[in-house]
């Protein structure tokens, strides 16, 4: 028996758009001069960048094709990339990044429906804060 557990896939909405992170050449907080033809040959990600879309989808297929009998789903956290308060619209940006996320998965493993389990936790930079969320006054 087995169960499937994919977790901080930190997806980047805007991974090759520049003008990001107070530059206007940058498309990656963590790699010096990584811009946008540099995003482009690298279609699914680059070491050191939060990762497009396009990868999480090729994850969630890869993981389909191999979980054939898993018990149940586990994604623990970290939907959206680092640096999400800097996003243009970090509240909507996060926020269809969780869904697109959560729809995927559910999309995925429809085999863990309804019988079985699809278990999702939220991380440090699914809130719009920025690796913070305030639960108190």
């Amino acid at each position: 028996k087995f169960f499937v557990w994919m977790s901080d896939i930190h997806i980047d909405p805007y991974y090759g758009v520049s003008g990001q992170y107070g530059d206007d050449a940058a498309v990656c907080p963590h790699k010096e001069a990584f811009g946008a033809a540099d995003a482009a040959a690298h279609p699914y990600g680059a070491v050191a960048c939060d990762p497009p879309e396009r990868l999480w989808e090729s994850a969630l297929e890869a993981a389909r094709r191999v979980s054939d009998g898993a018990e149940f789903v586990v994604f623990t956290g970290d939907f959206a990339r680092h640096h999400q308060d800097q996003m243009p619209n970090p509240r909507a940006d996060v926020g269809r990044t969780v869904s697109s996320v959560a729809g995927g998965l559910s999309r995925a493993f429809r085999f863990a429906q309804p019988d079985n389990i699809v278990i999702g936790a939220l991380g440090n930079t699914d809130s719009r804060e920025g690796y913070r969320l305030r639960v108190t006054n």
